[in-house]
Parts: C-alpha cells; sequence; structure tokens
C-alpha cells in the first residue's frame, strides 16, 4: 500500500511523510508484556506485526471480532515472532471479561485501538458508539491502571478535533478519560490521533481501487473534500513514539502537512488504470466535515523539538464518574 500512495498520490499535496525521518527506538518494549485491543482490525493487526518480530517479551492481542483474530494468528505464525503469543476474543465493554485477562496477563505496555469508527453507522447507532468507545476505553483504562500498566496509548483520529459526528464526540471523550486516568495514576497515559490512515478497513483508497478492478463509478463526497492522510507505517510509528516520548494527559499528533483533495486522488488512480470511469459526487453523509481539523480550536500545539516531527496538545482531563450518556446524546445532536 505504501508503493501505491507513493505512486497514486504524487503532486497531490502533502501526506503524513513528516514522520518518516523522525527515529523511532522499538527498543521502548525490550522485554515488556505488550497488550493491543482492537488487534484484529487494521492498526491493530499492524502495530502487531510490526511489534511480532520485535524484542517484547510477550504479545497479547484482544479482539472480540473471532475472524479477525483469527487472520491476525495466521499471519504471525509465518514471522519469526517472540515466543510468547496469547490470544483472547474478548468484548472490551465486558468489565468483567477485561479484568479476568488483565489481571492474568499483567501488560506493561496497553494499545487501545479496539473502537467503532465509521461515521455514517455511528450516526445512525450514537448508543452502541458510545458503549465501546467511551464506556469501552473507560474499562481498558481502569483495569489497566489497576494491573499497573505504565504505558498505556489510546487510538483517536483527527476527528476528534471539533467534532461534528457521533465518531469524533466519542473519541474527544476517550482522549479525555485518558487524560485523567493518566494525571490521576501518575502514569504515561496518552492519546496518539491519526488523520485518514490508507489501507485501513473502510478507507476510500482501497475502496476506490476496488471500484476501479470491477469497473464501477467511484464515489465522492463532495467536488471539494479534503481530508489528511497516513500510511500504515507512518500509524504504527506513532504508536511507538507515543509509547516512548508520550506524556500523562497529552494527545500526539504527526505533523500531517497539507490535506489532500479526494476528487484528485480519484482521478489520478482512474488515469494510472487507464480505465474510463465516472466520478459520482453523492453529498456529504450525516456528520461529515468538508475539511478535516487538525487540532481543535481549544488547543495550542507545541511542536516537539527531540522528535521534530511530532505535535503535542494538552488535553482536558474527564472524570470517568461524570461520564453520563444523556450528555453525550445532547452534545452529538449539536
Amino acid at each position: 500500500m505504501d508503493d501505491v500512495l507513493k505512486l497514486q498520490l504524487n503532486g497531490h499535496g502533502q501526506y503524513a511523510n513528516h514522520i518518516r525521518s523522525v527515529p523511532v527506538d522499538f527498543d521502548i518494549l525490550a522485554g515488556k508484556r505488550v497488550c493491543v485491543t482492537g488487534a484484529g482490525g487494521s492498526i491493530g493487526s499492524a502495530f502487531c506485526r510490526a511489534v511480532a518480530v520485535m524484542p517484547a517479551a510477550e504479545l497479547v492481542m484482544l479482539d472480540r471480532d473471532d475472524s479477525a483474530l483469527h487472520a491476525l494468528q495466521l499471519s504471525l505464525a509465518d514471522l519469526q515472532c517472540i515466543p510468547t503469543q496469547t490470544y483472547y476474543l474478548r468484548d472490551i465493554c465486558d468489565d468483567e471479561a477485561i479484568s479476568e485477562v488483565f489481571h492474568r496477563e499483567r501488560p506493561e505496555v496497553v494499545v487501545h485501538a479496539a473502537a467503532l469508527k465509521h461515521v455514517p453507522l455511528l450516526e445512525q447507532h450514537p448508543s452502541e458508539a458510545y458503549r465501546v468507545n467511551v464506556l469501552g476505553t473507560r474499562t481498558a483504562l481502569a483495569t489497566a491502571a489497576k494491573c499497573g500498566t505504565e504505558i498505556f496509548v489510546n487510538v483517536s483520529t483527527d476527528k476528534a478535533s471539533n467534532p461534528t459526528s457521533v465518531l469524533g464526540i466519542t473519541k474527544r471523550l476517550s482522549e479525555r478519560l485518558t487524560s485523567h486516568f493518566g494525571a490521576t495514576y501518575n502514569r504515561r497515559f496518552a492519546n496518539v490521533r491519526f488523520g485518514n490512515v490508507l489501507g485501513s478497513r473502510g478507507s476510500f483508497l482501497p475502496t476506490f481501487m476496488e471500484k476501479i478492478e470491477n469497473n464501477k463509478p467511484l464515489h465522492v463526497t463532495h467536488t471539494d473534500v479534503t481530508r489528511f492522510l497516513m500510511s500504515m507505517d507512518d500509524a504504527v510509528k506513532l504508536i511507538v513514539l507515543a509509547a516512548e516520548h508520550g506524556r500523562s494527559g497529552e494527545t500526539l499528533l504527526a505533523d500531517m502537512g497539507e490535506q489532500v483533495r479526494i476528487l484528485d486522488v480519484a482521478k489520478t488512480l482512474i488515469d494510472s488504470a487507464g480505465a474510463d470511469l465516472p466520478v459520482e459526487i453523492v453529498g456529504l453523509r450525516p456528520g461529515e466535515k468538508l475539511h478535516e481539523d487538525y487540532l481543535d480550536d481549544s488547543e495550542s500545539p507545541v511542536r516537539d523539538l527531540v522528535t521534530n516531527g511530532l505535535v503535542r496538545v494538552r488535553v482536558e482531563p474527564l472524570d470517568p464518574e461524570s461520564v453520563r450518556f444523556e450528555d453525550f446524546l445532547q452534545a452529538s445532536e449539536l
């Protein structure tokens, strides 16, 4: 996918290549017991495959999707992996089940990638989005803190900046909960905020490519819609950088450069494939923005001089006892 990214997006804006010059030290995970929630998902599985060949002591992989977890297990079977791999089929919202796993495995590093992420579906099912993205994150944070986890990286999204969707609001709440637990327990509990990760399930690039292969028109929501883009390798690097350099109460972002116009990408893909296909403008869906926000209006970014490619922002903590579904519903109606 990285080769496709370089080829197809050449000349269409600066996707997140700034982070590629930042040195990343996987030794931060050396000898550690690492747990990944949402391990079968696009980002979770990519991180697991990267970490599996590194010097971690144990890799604990947790997901509620049995097919995704099985696919990850098969993909790791062909690698020269660390000796101890453990798979758990669990729902992140099941307090008792998550407590049982964390108390048994005692993870020192947790990467929390478990989440629901598709904007249109979550607009239709806000209660499920709240259950998984907010309450599930609260469960993971509280259990990790009680079990002595030293480093917790919560995977978030740029949709949490000035959120207009159910997804964005739930991920904003998850960032604030992470900030609270980091401050309360004085641990390195930090967030990472991604743009559109190319190659992830549901992202537009593989969707476009599949349509071209099947000789179908490409759908773009608006002629001027733009997005911040990241490769999967960039996403994995950012997680490791957060584990190494993250600070309690912060969200870390890569310098993602300019947003890319999706219509340009669609036309480039069609041209490079030698196809003669139309691009249909279908309109923005509920909750979607024309342009994403790199930062929330309330945030003052600080460029990290050590890593020279990260931006840090402080995140207001949110007491988990004050989280109420009624407040979330009211916010999601704005």
